[in-house]
């Protein structure tokens, strides 16, 4: 199988879950619905790897803490047209303030 070319990754994310208040530092795994909207399957193994991870952004709209990012595999291929929820873990920054995921 040959790697997905650019701009050949669509995909729509969806969590239903808002206002969390996090502790510094904490992780957590949250629901994402994840929707694949190309024309390829999505799937984490090479030599496409796909994986879900997600940036916090500061009140400014800067990116904050992208190196603090894991990132979660999908475990079965997502089809084209086809949607999985993936148990995301995430980890909230080690500084305290207002963030959004």
């Amino acid at each position: 199988m040959k790697p997905l070319e650019k701009g050949h990754i669509n995909a729509k994310l969806e969590c239903p879950l808002f206002g969390l208040k996090l502790k510094t530092g904490e992780s957590i795994t949250i629901p994402v619905l994840v929707r694949n909207i190309s024309q390829k399957a999505f799937d984490s193994d090479p030599p496409n790897g796909i994986f879900v991870s997600y940036k916090w952004f500061t009140d400014a709209g800067t990116i904050g803490y992208p190196d603090s990012a894991f990132s979660t595999p999908i475990e079965s291929p997502i089809l084209p047209g086809e949607s999985s929820r993936i148990m995301t873990r995430v980890k909230a920054p080690g500084d305290e303030g207002t963030y959004l995921l």
